[in-house]
């Protein structure tokens, strides 16, 4: 994988309670909270000073797909790299990372491209992969994840088809395209995912 990650500014945003991360006993705690609860939520998953923002939507919020166990919650099965993994996506420009298969790796990234677009204005999120049912597979773990969020949590989107997912409250996209010598092209990318780098750097 390599992953173009533009610093996003933090002065729009709000830390919360330090460096401290933490995680309810259950998730469904998530979906029926008071005014001010949400708003002391909305704080935790902005939280890009301190960089635990991503980690906490992960820990919180974040279900995925499995194959045998139908939708399962992140926090169950997150391993310590993904823990410090989430931390540096927002905290580095560029990460590199030379993996092994079905390691998780993928799912993280999807989860991150669903937490730009969701969280920051006018974010443009592209995926490249080496085909076009790879980059769609993508984005349907971007839209999983997005389905199973709490109601109050979700915003409306402008598109919700194959390849993009977008926002309207924020101008925000997720789009998934195949490999192609003007990928990405035609407008500035907030942040890029490019799947199997390795792969496309041989052909």
């Amino acid at each position: 994988y390599y992953i173009v990650v533009p610093a996003v500014k933090s002065t729009a945003f709000f830390s919360h309670r330090g460096n401290i991360i933490h995680m309810r006993n259950s998730m469904n705690d998530k979906s029926q909270l008071t005014i001010e609860e949400i708003k002391e939520e909305l704080k935790a998953l902005r939280d890009v000073e301190n960089g635990t923002g991503f980690l906490y939507f992960c820990l919180n919020y974040v279900k995925v797909s499995h194959p045998s166990r139908g939708s399962v919650a992140l926090h169950e099965d997150m391993y310590k790299w993904q823990k410090n993994a989430s931390r540096y996506f927002i905290s580095k420009k560029q990460i590199i990372s030379k993996k092994t298969r079905q390691t998780g790796f993928s799912t993280l990234t999807a989860c991150y491209a669903l937490y730009r677009a969701l969280f920051f204005e006018a974010q443009n999120v592209v995926i490249v992969s080496l085909t076009q049912r790879e980059s769609t597979d993508l984005l349907r773990r971007v839209k999983f994840t997005y389905d199973h969020l709490p109601i109050w949590l979700k915003q409306p989107t402008d598109e919700f088809a194959k390849t993009t997912l977008s926002f309207s409250h924020n101008g925000s996209k997720v789009t998934a395209v195949p490999r192609s010598s003007d990928a990405g092209r035609g407008g500035s990318i907030s942040l890029l995912i490019i799947d199997e780098f390795g792969a496309m750097d041989q052909q």
